[in-house]
């Protein structure tokens, strides 16, 4: 099932960018998809846990509904701008790709936390699939992160 969801990503990354990657490998692709993926989670982390830390009527209206208190909110909008700064250092100084794996660990946490709070404080499944869906993300970041840390590593 993974060759399958990597075949279908690296004729994604072939449709999206034309005939003219056809001869990447599908290594190369993967890598592209996540470096994608990863700048993506940084922009929407950095934003997200900006308006937290900020104090935006619909993160604190949010945050009500799930009777957490107003700092709460701020510490989780300053781990989700932390986990994003680690995210793009991660892809800025690769020799330091443990930082990617912190922030992707961190992310993955808030992540969990987030859909269990909908789920269970909130009763909203349907909101709940936004942080499932971001979640999801950033395991196949991490996944393909790290297996192409592996690969270097045995080659």
């Amino acid at each position: 099932m993974v060759e399958q969801m990597i075949a279908l990503a690296h004729l994604f990354i072939t449709y999206i960018f034309g005939h003219g990657i056809s001869y990447l490998s599908r290594g190369k692709a993967m890598n592209i998809l996540k470096i994608v993926l990863q700048l993506l989670l940084v922009g929407v982390f950095t934003f997200f846990g900006i308006m937290k830390i900020i104090g935006a009527p619909d993160m604190v209206l949010a945050f009500q509904s799930f009777n957490y208190a107003d700092w709460f909110m701020r510490f989780v909008g300053l781990l989700e701008v932390g986990a994003a700064a680690c995210l793009l250092l991660g892809l800025i100084l690769r020799k330091q790709s443990i930082l990617t794996n912190v922030g992707g660990f961190i992310i993955m946490i808030l992540t969990i936390g987030a859909v269990c709070s909908h789920f269970f404080r909130q009763k909203n499944i349907g909101e709940g699939m936004i942080p499932l869906f971001v979640g999801l993300v950033m395991a196949a970041v991490l996944y393909l992160h790290n297996r192409n840390n592996t690969k270097q590593l045995t080659s």
